[in-house]
């Protein structure tokens, strides 16, 4: 690894911040790895939250958490992209969090009412589902693509610049003379998983990828780095809330065991476990 003196930021942002000790255990833990990471503690206010946010993109950090009330500080006009299950969760949380306006956008055209032919029982069918957050409000917007996120003078998201989709031979073509912006200053993706971020992060930490891009892991839920585990989506792939909580327990008793020989904690899947298929 070459040497530089330029560290990857990364950190919170939390009112009030001096209790937190996130920043102990995850600078602990660039160290022990030697990973050029810093975190940063920051003490932001509600009314300074958007400025905090331009000054991390400015500064090219790597990422940060949003503690309460910052989770509904941000939320005021919302866009989520992707229109699965993921979509819809944002959606909820939206509506819940008192979103003006949401709009989810989707490539795909709408799926029809009935089970396409070629999608026959028991095999799950892409039908037009409406949830319970569709139920309450939002809209979604089919057969577009996003081509430009527009900011204003001072860098501030105003806009989404849409153009419309055919899908032809299975490949996506523009709609010529179709293109439109529609307004939005939050932008959520709810994008297919393809895959951890091939980020810095895991450059340093030298671990090693499957075929299918995730990273790869043993029986113990450990890497091919000494002392690194992964669990969840990560090492699972695309998955739901339930394998990573599951996941995240028994990689815990693997980290248990890793560090003092011996562990009480329980192991409730091994990382090879599948779920049940008609």
């Amino acid at each position: 690894m070459s040497e530089t003196f330029l560290s990857e930021l990364t950190g919170s942002f939390s009112t009030p911040s001096g209790g937190n000790p996130t920043v102990a255990m995850v600078e602990a833990a660039y160290e022990h790895h030697k990973l050029n990471f810093r975190y940063i503690n920051c003490e932001v206010k509600p009314k300074d939250l958007a400025n905090a946010i331009l000054g991390a993109r400015a500064m090219n950090w790597a990422g940060f958490n949003l503690s309460i009330p910052h989770k509904v500080t941000v939320i005021q006009h919302l866009d989520g992209l992707g229109g699965g299950d993921t979509g819809a969760d944002c959606l909820g949380t939206a509506i819940r969090q008192g979103a003006k306006t949401v709009t989810q956008l989707e490539i795909l055209p709408r799926p029809t009412q009935e089970r396409p032919s070629d999608q026959p029982w028991p095999t799950y069918p892409m039908i037009y589902r409406v949830s319970s957050a569709h139920e309450e409000a939002g809209e979604r917007v089919y057969s577009v693509s996003t081509k430009e996120f527009v900011k204003d003078d001072l860098g501030n998201l105003v806009g989404v610049k849409l153009v419309e989709t055919l899908l032809v031979d299975g490949k996506f073509q523009e709609v010529p003379n179709s293109e439109k912006q529609i307004p939005a200053d939050l932008v959520l993706l709810a994008l297919g998983f393809t895959g951890p971020e091939k980020s810095d992060l895991l450059t340093q930490l030298e671990v090693e990828l499957d075929e299918r891009g995730n990273i790869k892991r043993d029986h113990n839920y450990a890497t091919s780095s000494e002392g690194v585990f992964v669990c969840g989506d990560a090492g699972r792939g695309q998955s739901l809330i339930v394998w990573a909580i599951a996941e995240g327990r028994s990689a815990a008793s693997a980290v248990d065991r890793y560090l003092t020989g011996n562990t009480q904690l329980p192991y409730p899947i091994e990382p090879t476990a599948r779920p049940m298929m008609v």
